[in-house]
């Protein structure tokens, strides 16, 4: 059946995304329109004011892309409506404000929107079943279509390095998508799974070098995270003590955005009905506050491990030394993602060897420790004695 276009919108990356009656319905559901309220980049906008762009606008990215790269790899026309729906609702169940907070399971609640709530009606109506889509977006369906959304190279990672880099006003995601989706090729030595041509090597590098780049100054940045962390953390222990009010039905994941959650903050703040410690959080959250820096040091891929069990018993040993909770000290790892093993069709043994060799370039992994400003200095002076004192190796 030949997709019918009713409608075309304008998106300042893509230009004109057209949408069927069936994604026209999505996009008019309520749990989609709460996209329109929470932000790709969460507090970036602390950093780089134009970072205000949503989730809304990145999902019709995604479907867009998504049917390029259909259309790119001759899939068949249901296939290419299955991905097209699958982009657009592939981050239906993301949280507000923060990337991340321990009590949220963003995974669990896309699934649930998807096969058992009004949208799940849509979909059937559709010709497809709920659960084929929540796979497909899940990456638990082995197949091209859940390649094109979850795989090395897919439409949810080009369009969000592209956007994020033009709405933070960097210029390290200035990739031409329209060149980065002719190296993508089906490699069935890989499980038929969307790998690159060996001809296009040096296209699927300047991808990784785009990423590498967009991680290390920009998502990475320690001005970007450390607001991010403390929200985090406000989030976290509101969660725990039942003050934040976590959705338990579609209505109120509904109402569940970026506005809800900043509505939340103030009214406790202002009323003062929380402890201590989230007041604290709260306090340097909204008078813009934040930690300092205390502790920073690079680390391979493989000392990850061994500085996560390292920083828990650094938070101890630092927050016991300046008597303060624990709770306003932050330590975090972070490692820049690399594609490897990527799938490549027709390249020689030693071209894949070269691009290996080439992709470790790319890799990337810091640990970084934050205090409160007036202890910052102490932190550091302990952090120092404590890696000068610990044993080497």
């Amino acid at each position: 059946m030949k997709r019918v276009v009713t409608k075309t919108v304008r998106d300042p990356i893509h230009g004109a995304i057209e949408l069927t009656p069936e994604e026209e319905r999505l996009i008019d559901s309520p749990l989609f329109q709460r996209l329109r309220s929470i932000r790709c980049l969460g507090l970036a906008y602390n950093v780089y004011p134009g970072a205000t762009h949503t989730r809304f606008a990145h999902s019709l990215g995604v479907m867009h892309l998504a049917t390029r790269i259909a259309r790119h790899l001759s899939l068949s026309e249901r296939e290419s409506r299955m991905v097209r729906i699958a982009g657009l609702l592939h981050d239906i169940g993301h949280g507000p404000v923060s990337h991340h907070f321990e009590s949220w399971d963003k995974n669990s609640w896309t699934t649930s929107a998807i096969t058992k709530s009004d949208i799940s009606d849509i979909i059937r109506d559709a010709g497809f079943k709920p659960r084929e889509i929540a796979e497909v977006v899940s990456g638990h369906r082995q197949s091209i279509v859940s390649n094109i959304i979850n795989g090395t190279i897919d439409a949810d990672k080009i369009d969000y390095l592209i956007r994020d880099s033009y709405y933070t006003g960097v210029g390290y995601g200035n990739l031409d998508s329209d060149r980065l989706i002719r190296t993508m090729t089906v490699v069935p030595s890989h499980r038929n799974r969307i790998g690159i041509k060996g001809t296009t090597v040096q296209q699927f590098l300047d991808f990784e070098l785009t990423r590498y780049m967009m991680y290390s100054y920009v998502y990475f940045n320690k001005s970007v995270r450390i607001p991010e962390l403390v929200i985090s953390r406000i989030l976290t222990l509101l969660a725990l003590t039942e003050e934040l009010g976590l959705p338990t039905t579609f209505e109120e994941f509904a109402e569940f955005d970026d506005t809800f959650v900043w509505s939340k903050i103030r009214d406790l703040y202002k009323n003062r009905r929380t402890s201590k410690t989230v007041y604290t959080l709260m306090k340097w959250l909204l008078e813009r506050q934040f930690p300092s820096v205390f502790w920073e040091t690079k680390a391979t891929y493989r000392e990850l491990g061994d500085l996560d069990k390292f920083d828990r018993n650094l938070i101890t040993y630092i927050s016991n030394q300046l008597d303060i909770d624990d709770k306003l000290l932050f330590i975090e790892s972070l490692a820049v993602p690399v594609s490897l093993p990527v799938p490549v069709q027709g390249a020689s043994e030693k071209t894949i060897r070269n691009l290996q060799e080439q992709m470790k370039r790319y890799e990337g992994a810091l640990a970084r420790g934050y205090a409160p400003r007036d202890k910052a200095q102490e932190a550091s002076r302990i952090a120092a004695r404590i890696i000068r004192d610990s044993p080497k190796g």
